[in-house]
C-alpha cells in the first residue's frame, strides 16, 4: 500500500500555506488533555468516520491526521483511503513531533474524568457543553458581600464550576443572619463570613478556588476586583453600591447588582461595554432616611435567596456567552405577588461616572 506518512515539516508547511486543509487531531480526550497542535480540530479516533460524514466533508478534501505518536493516525489514514478518502495524510512522529518541533500548539476546552460527571447536565446542555464549562472553569468573580445575595450567589457559582470565587466582607456571622444567608450555620456563628462561607463552599467544590478577604470594600479597593472576569454585588448600602460602580468603570468590569427590602428585590447588570452604569439610574446617593437598611425594614428570608440565584445565571450568561444578559434592564421580583417586571432604561448622556467627559 502507497505511504500515508507525511513528515511533520512538510505537515507544517502545507498547513502554512494552503488553510482548506482539514487537520484533525484522533487522540483521546485524555491524551489531548487541552493541549493540540495550532489549526487541529479534535475528532477522536473511534468518532472519526461518523463526524466527517455527518460534516458532509468531500471525499477529495485534503486531510492531515496527528495522534500521539503517529500509529493510530497512520491506520485511520489507510482506513479512510478504503473509504474513498483518497488525499488522507498521517503526520509522521504525531503530537509528540509536532511539539518537538516547537510548531505552534493552543489550548482547548477540556474536562477530566470527574469534571465531566460533575458537570454532566451542563455538558448536555447545547448553551453550555464542553467549551462553556470550561469558560466557566477559567472564570474569576468578585463576591462583594457574604450575606442575603452572596450566598445563594457563591453557592450556586461554585456548584456551576466557576473556577476562582472572591469573597469580601468584613463581618461576622450573627444569629440574625441565619434566617437568609443560607451559606453560615449555627456552627459558625461569631466567624468572620467570609471564613464561614468558604469552609461551607469548599465542601461543596473542591475542585474551585475559594479567596476569602476578610475586608470593607470602598472606593480604593480597586485591587479587589481589577483581576476579575466581573463582579456581584451584595452589599446592602448605596455608599458600598456607588464605590463599586465607579471602581467597575475604572477596571471595565460588568456589574452585576442585587438588592432586596422586605417583600422586594431588584437586580441589573451595570458598567457592561456600551450599556449604562448604576448612576445612570440612580445619579446620587440617596438620604439615608430614604433608604432604610434590611435591618430596619425588615426582608422576607426567601427573597435574598432568589436575586441573589438569578445575580447568579447573569454571572454565567456573561461568561458562557448566551442568553440575554439584563443590561439596560431592571428586573423587579414582589414576593406578594411573585410577579417580575421589567424596567428598561439607557445610558444616560449627563451621567457624571459613564458620560461622554468621562
Amino acid at each position: 500500500m502507497q505511504s500515508v506518512d507525511l513528515a511533520v515539516s512538510e505537515a507544517a508547511s502545507e498547513l502554512a500555506r494552503d488553510s482548506a486543509i482539514m487537520f484533525i487531531d484522533v487522540r483521546r480526550e485524555d491524551e489531548v488533555a487541552g493541549l493540540t497542535a495550532d489549526g487541529a480540530t479534535h475528532i477522536p479516533r473511534d468518532m472519526l468516520e461518523l463526524e466527517l460524514g455527518a460534516r458532509g466533508v468531500a471525499k477529495e478534501s485534503r486531510i492531515f491526521l496527528l495522534c500521539q505518536s503517529g500509529a493510530r493516525s497512520r491506520f485511520a489514514a489507510e482506513a479512510m483511503r478504503h473509504f474513498g478518502y483518497e488525499n488522507t495524510w498521517s503526520v509522521q512522529g504525531g503530537f509528540s513531533a509536532w511539539k518537538g518541533g516547537e510548531f505552534p500548539t493552543k489550548r482547548i476546552a477540556y474536562l477530566d474524568h470527574d469534571a465531566r460527571q460533575r458537570y454532566a447536565r451542563h455538558l448536555s446542555l447545547a448553551d453550555i457543553g464542553i467549551e462553556g464549562q470550561a469558560r466557566l472553569a477559567q472564570a474569576k468573580i468578585a463576591i462583594v458581600g457574604a450575606g442575603g445575595l452572596g450566598s445563594p450567589a457563591a453557592l450556586y457559582l461554585a456548584a456551576m464550576g466557576v473556577g476562582h470565587l472572591r469573597l469580601i466582607d468584613d463581618d461576622a456571622v450573627e444569629l440574625s443572619n441565619l434566617q437568609r444567608q443560607v451559606i453560615h450555620s449555627e456552627a459558625t456563628l461569631g466567624q468572620p463570613k467570609v471564613a464561614s462561607a468558604a469552609q461551607t463552599l469548599n465542601g461543596l467544590n473542591s475542585a474551585i478556588t475559594v479567596e476569602p478577604v476578610a475586608r470593607r470594600l470602598d472606593d480604593s479597593s480597586g485591587d479587589l476586583i481589577s483581576d476579575c472576569d466581573l463582579v456581584i454585588n451584595g452589599a446592602d448600602n448605596f455608599k458600598a453600591r456607588f464605590a463599586l460602580n465607579d471602581l467597575c468603570l475604572k477596571h471595565g468590569i460588568p456589574l452585576i447588582d442585587g438588592a432586596v427590602l422586605e417583600m422586594e428585590g431588584q437586580l441589573s447588570v451595570f458598567c457592561h461595554k456600551d450599556g449604562p452604569c448604576y448612576r445612570c439610574l440612580y445619579p446620587e446617593v440617596p438620604p439615608t432616611e430614604l433608604a432604610p437598611s434590611c435591618a430596619a425594614a425588615g426582608v422576607l428570608g426567601v427573597v435574598p435567596g432568589i436575586i441573589g440565584m438569578l445575580q447568579a445565571l447573569e454571572a454565567a450568561k456573561l461568561i458562557v456567552g448566551f442568553g440575554e444578559p439584563c443590561i439596560g434592564k431592571l428586573l423587579v421580583f414582589d414576593a406578594t405577588t411573585s410577579a417580575f417586571d421589567r424596567i428598561e432604561f439607557d445610558k444616560r448622556s449627563g451621567c457624571s461616572a459613564c458620560g461622554p467627559m468621562n
